[in-house]
C-alpha cells in the first residue's frame, strides 16, 4: 500500500529525539510526517541529511516555531505576537526560514490571526493550528485556517456533549471554508489512560531519550493528581464526543486527517499512528475513508500530487503488509518493509 503519513507529530522540539523518533515511524510504515512545532534548527538538520542520503528519515513537513498570543502557552517553543503587524512580521521572517506551513496557538487574538493568514496566503503559505482563543467559531472558520487540531478541545469541542444539534451550522460552517480537521482520537484516549490507577507503561519508554522519559513521567504524575472519579467520568465523555463529531463531520463531507500527537505523553511514534487509524473506524468512518485519511488526502492537503498513490511517475512511498487493510484496518501493523522513494529503509525480521 501507500506509505503513510501522520499530520500531527512533535518530534523536533529536541535534537535527541529524532533520531528514535524517526526510526519508529519508518519500521511502522510511516513516510511521511507533519511535524507541528518545535526548533527551527532541529527542524532542518533532519532535511539536510535526508538530502545528502546520511540518514533514512521519513518526508518531513515543518513550521518552526509556534506563533502565539503576546503571553505564550509554551514560551520555550512560541514567538509571541502583540499586534497584527507583528504577525506579518513573522509571516515574512519564516517564509524566508524555508518553512512548508505555519502553526499558530491557542492564545493568538483573531484581529492577529487574520494578519497571519493573510501574509502568509501572499507568501503561498498555509496556515494550521489550534482554536483561536477570543473568536466564535464562525470567525475562527472563515479566519483563513486550512485546518484545525484536534477538534477546537479549547472550548469544550465545536458544540457541548448535551447540546449537539448546535454543531449542525457549526459543521456547515467548516465545509464551506473548507477547514481540514485532524481529530488526534489517539492522544485524548491516552491522556486519559493516564490517570487510571492500572495504566502501566510500554516496555519501549525504555528505549526513548532520557528528556523524553522525564517529560512523559512529569505528566503522568500530574495527570493521577487529578484523577478523581468525577475527572475521569468527564474525559469519558470528552471521548464519547470527539467521536461522535468525527464521524459527523466526516458524513458532512468535511476532509479528515490522520495525525496522532506523536510527542505528546505515552502517544508512541509510529505505532500510535494504527491505534488512531482503529479509533477512526470505530468512530464511524470506514476502513477505506480511515486509511485514506493516512495517505491520499494528506497528499492532496500538502500539496504534492505527486504523492499518496501507487502509480507509475508518482514518488515511490510504499510499505509491504502480511494482510489487506481494507479488509481488518488494524492490519496496517502488519509490516514486512518500508520504502522511501523506492529505496527500502525497513524490513522486518524474519518470522515476525
Amino acid at each position: 500500500m501507500q506509505g503513510l503519513w501522520d499530520m500531527h507529530v512533535h518530534t523536533l522540539w529536541n535534537a535527541s529525539v529524532v533520531a528514535p523518533s524517526f526510526n519508529s515511524f519508518l519500521q511502522a510504515g510511516v513516510t511521511s510526517v507533519r511535524d507541528m512545532g518545535g526548533d527551527l534548527a532541529v527542524a532542518q538538520a533532519p532535511r539536510a541529511d535526508l538530502a545528502t542520503c546520511r540518514l533514512s528519515r521519513p518526508h518531513t513537513w515543518y513550521p518552526g516555531p509556534f506563533l502565539d498570543g503576546p503571553e505564550p502557552a509554551d514560551p520555550a517553543l512560541s514567538i509571541a505576537l502583540s499586534t497584527p503587524d507583528e504577525g506579518r512580521v513573522a509571516v515574512r521572517r519564516f517564509k524566508a526560514e524555508g518553512v512548508d506551513f505555519l502553526k499558530v496557538y491557542r492564545l493568538m487574538r483573531l484581529d492577529i490571526l487574520k494578519a497571519v493568514t493573510e501574509e502568509a496566503a501572499v507568501k503561498h503559505l498555509d496556515v494550521v493550528g489550534h482554536f483561536p482563543a477570543n473568536g466564535n467559531i464562525a470567525d475562527a472558520a472563515r479566519a483563513g485556517l486550512s485546518d484545525i487540531e484536534h477538534l477546537a478541545i479549547e472550548i469544550g469541542g465545536y458544540c457541548l456533549f448535551d447540546a449537539r444539534e448546535r454543531c449542525e451550522s457549526i459543521f456547515d460552517e467548516l465545509v464551506k471554508a473548507r477547514v481540514a480537521q485532524t481529530p488526534k482520537l489517539i492522544a485524548r484516549e491516552t491522556s486519559t489512560r493516564l490517570g487510571r490507577e492500572e495504566f502501566a507503561e510500554a516496555s519501549e519508554i525504555a528505549d526513548l531519550p532520557p528528556a523524553v522519559q522525564k517529560y512523559w513521567r512529569g505528566e503522568r504524575a500530574s495527570t493521577k493528581a487529578k484523577a478523581t472519579p468525577e475527572w475521569l467520568a468527564s474525559r469519558e465523555t470528552s471521548l464519547k464526543h470527539a467521536r461522535w463529531m468525527t464521524r459527523q463531520l466526516s458524513i458532512k463531507g468535511v476532509v479528515i486527517l490522520a495525525g496522532f500527537d506523536a510527542g505528546t505523553a505515552y502517544v508512541l511514534p509510529g505505532s500510535s499512528l494504527h491505534d488512531e487509524l482503529g479509533l477512526l473506524v470505530q468512530a464511524g468512518l470506514t476502513n477505506a475513508e480511515a486509511l485514506r485519511a493516512a495517505t491520499l488526502t494528506p497528499a492532496r492537503v500538502m500539496k504534492r500530487p505527486d504523492m499518496g498513490v501507487i502509480k507509475t511517475g508518482y514518488v515511490a512511498d510504499l510499505v509491504l503488509l502480511r494482510d489487506n487493510p481494507l479488509s481488518e484496518v488494524n492490519n496496517v501493523r502488519l509490516v514486512n518493509a518500508v520504502f522511501i522513494d523506492g529505496r527500502q529503509v525497513f524490513a522486518s525480521a524474519p518470522g515476525s
